[in-house]
């Protein structure tokens, strides 16, 4: 009776872990974009514009400040070219990739200063 109950406790442990609803979904980051490449920039949630515009990125990046790498699909408005570094962003984005930084796509970007 023990290994049925067990495997049966298994079983939904498992299945519970397979759920679609998965934590990180239609998150908001705000923060400054402090690099941009093609399709995606580095937005820093933890930084002040004084330190955004006194340090260089790699410094920010070795003192492991809160930073998100965000795909930029293409037919997102505003679109990527519009998009400039020393923006104030606020970001609707999915699931989050665990590495450093962090690694998601945008669902919706706000520009909230210039």
């Amino acid at each position: 009776m023990k290994k049925i109950t067990m495997g049966f406790v298994l079983i939904v442990l498992f299945l519970s872990g397979c759920s679609e609803d998965f934590p990180g979904q239609g998150m908001t980051s705000k923060g400054y974009i402090v690099d941009k490449e093609e399709q995606r920039i580095l937005v820093m949630t933890d930084i002040t514009e004084d330190e955004m515009n006194s340090m260089s990125v790699n410094d920010l990046l070795v003192e492991r400040r809160q930073a998100v790498w965000i795909d930029v699909p293409k037919d997102l408005s505003p679109a990527i070219e519009s998009l400039n570094i020393g923006d104030k962003v606020s970001v609707l984005h999915g699931n989050v990739d665990d590495s450093y930084p962090l690694q998601t796509t945008a669902i919706e970007i706000e520009i909230v200063e210039r």
